[in-house]
């Protein structure tokens, strides 16, 4: 028998209840500097339209 409490987790998980979103956010990759491409990369994260998320 489950407990009270793993009963709550599960239904308050968005996994479980159809409610979960995904593509919420992207990682946008940005050259630290474009004239030395050496010095690598910079990843952030931004965020997509409310109307494409899935």
């Amino acid at each position: 028998m489950l407990s009270k409490g793993a009963v709550r987790s599960i239904l308050s998980n968005p996994r479980y209840t159809g409610r979960q979103v995904w593509s919420k956010q992207r990682k946008e990759e940005i050259l630290i500097d474009v004239e030395n491409v050496a010095l690598g990369h910079e990843t952030r994260m931004q965020w997509n339209r409310p109307e494409t998320w899935v």
